[in-house]
């Protein structure tokens, strides 16, 4: 199948199981806001480590309620990043996403 549009992989996804995706350095704007579409679309089920106030009000500034979802509070980018790596390797999350790291 060729992917052409998003709206092509999401048609391909949506009978696959949602995958857990920790995202490091979530107070990033642009990786947040896609992981909060993709999760809303339910394709992911996001961890968010980082610095949690922030991610919090990235969050609410791009209209998304995140009071449900796991945030692991870790300011400090190269802490927040071995973090989430850490959730992968040992099982809790299936796929590693990085925000804006350094």
């Amino acid at each position: 199948m060729e992917l052409k549009k998003l709206s092509d992989l999401k048609s391909l996804l949506k009978d696959k199981p949602v995958k857990r995706l920790a995202l490091a350095a979530a107070q990033d704007q642009q990786s947040l806001g896609a992981v909060l579409h993709a999760w809303e679309d339910r394709i992911v089920e996001p961890i968010l480590v980082g610095n949690s106030e922030k991610i919090k009000k990235v969050a609410e500034e791009q209209g998304y309620d995140i009071s449900g979802l796991r945030i692991i509070d870790e300011p400090d980018l190269d802490k927040a990043t071995e973090l989430a790596v850490k959730i992968v390797s040992s099982g809790d999350a299936d796929v590693l996403m990085k925000g804006k790291v350094g």
